[in-house]
């Protein structure tokens, strides 16, 4: 295993990754992290505070726009799922509605 890492790398460094702004998320964090604004993360430093970075956005290009891209939040996430489930049980019931109409009209 060690031939496959770089020179000066030991097996037992690549095995402890340590959080970076890629990897960090908010739930590592212990609960006396401050409070972050949306979009930013707190990261711990070597000096036991905390630095506050942005993540990362995308820009694309939409209809001769730049749009930036981002995560959800978790709420927005649940409104998007609710609303995705009431058109699902919407259809479901129109669906079952209009077999029950068929069988009705052919018997």
């Amino acid at each position: 295993m060690d031939e496959l890492l770089p020179p000066g790398v030991s097996s037992s460094a690549a095995t402890s990754p340590t959080p970076t702004a890629d990897t960090a998320t908010p739930t590592q964090l212990p609960p006396n992290a401050p409070q972050t604004a949306e979009g930013t993360v707190a990261i711990p430093s070597e000096d036991g505070g905390y630095v506050t970075v942005r993540e990362k956005t995308k820009t694309v290009e939409f209809h001769g726009e730049e749009v930036e891209v981002r995560r959800l939040t978790p709420e927005e996430k649940q409104r998007k799922r609710l609303i995705k489930n009431i058109i699902m049980a919407c259809l479901g019931i129109l669906f079952l509605s209009v077999v029950t109409l068929v069988l009705v009209m052919l018997t």
